[in-house]
């Protein structure tokens, strides 16, 4: 909590009874080739008004919620170059979750597949606390939503009120067989 200027890399966050790694009212935090993994919550979660927030080149993975929490304030953050797969089978939740003031924010590059319910998702919220002005670009989302089961998934799924958004060059398709 409370962190600026801080780097971690080379890190596992697994096992744990909760969020992997969690930064909280943070500055110009980076989390780079790190693992969050096998966590009964989020494998990442950025919030709680924790601008300049990067999480580059790291993987996320068979966790209860969403693989990368992006929660309260995030702005002028990236998400880039990731993998983020096999989460929220716990809570039939996201690859990847962005909502409440959530702002000026990069979502490329990254491999987002095989998650519970939706690759990316655009969490509910009124105009005035929508995760305005994202940009999603060049990501691969594929095989999202419990096969077969009355829970679909999408690859972006955007709820509630967001404008100024950038969804451009990603790949969204299902691989899958079968219903």
């Amino acid at each position: 909590e409370r962190c600026q200027n801080c780097n971690i890399t080379n890190s596992k966050a697994i096992n744990t009874r909760g969020d992997g790694m969690v930064l909280i009212t943070c500055e110009h935090i980076s989390i780079e080739k790190c693992e969050g993994a096998n966590n009964t919550h989020h494998g990442f979660h950025t919030g709680a008004h924790s601008p300049w927030t990067t999480i580059r080149h790291s993987v996320s993975h068979d966790n209860g919620s969403d693989g990368i929490y992006i929660c309260w304030g995030v702005r002028e953050s990236e998400f880039t170059d990731n993998e983020v797969y096999h989460n929220g089978f716990g809570l039939i939740r996201n690859g990847i979750s962005i909502g409440h003031k959530d702002v000026d924010n990069l979502i490329a590059r990254n491999h987002i597949y095989n998650n519970a319910k939706d690759g990316i998702r655009f969490r509910t919220k009124t105009e005035p606390n929508g995760p305005h002005r994202t940009k999603v670009i060049d990501n691969v989302i594929e095989n999202n939503g419990l096969a077969g089961a009355k829970v679909r998934g999408a690859g972006i799924h955007i709820c509630g009120i967001v404008h100024d958004i950038t969804i451009e060059n990603n790949t969204i398709r299902e691989t899958r067989s079968g219903a």
